[in-house]
């Protein structure tokens, strides 16, 4: 059994789990009080990284391609080439899965998993902000 803090929080309509360090429930608790900032700021990465290949790019392709029907629900004629439009209407779509806190005040490091269907797909571009809230890095994980 772990020591390390979780709790379930409501985003959307949508369960996160938010998950920390042992001892990290000071650090967790200011995560929750601002997750629709962080929320925002996440989504504006992901936004600037639409065209990237190895990130968002790579997982709105793979996904409109291999999950059946999704690509016809986002009104993408080409899922091999949704184009900004496709790519802007598949990340609207994507929700938060969970949230990773780790450190504390001048240490913290806050994952944001985003997913487009979690019942369907292991895969999630996950945003990292720094202690300061600001996005430095998004990439495609399983």
């Amino acid at each position: 059994m772990s020591d390390a803090p979780a709790t379930t929080i409501e985003l959307g309509g949508r369960r996160v789990e938010v998950m920390g360090e042992p001892g990290g429930e000071a650090a967790m608790a200011a995560v929750v009080a601002a997750v629709a900032t962080h929320d925002a700021t996440c989504r504006r990465a992901l936004a600037k990284a639409i065209g990237d290949e190895d990130s968002v790019g790579l997982y709105v392709r793979h996904h409109l391609e291999q999950l059946p029907g999704l690509a016809a629900e986002l009104g993408i004629a080409d899922p091999a080439a949704p184009g900004r439009a496709g790519a802007r209407a598949f990340l609207a779509r994507m929700h938060l899965r969970s949230i990773w806190v780790d450190g504390e005040d001048d240490e913290l490091e806050l994952r944001l998993d985003y997913t487009i269907d979690a019942a369907r797909t292991d895969h999630v571009v996950t945003v990292t902000l720094d202690r300061r809230g600001r996005a430095v890095d998004v990439e495609m994980e399983s």
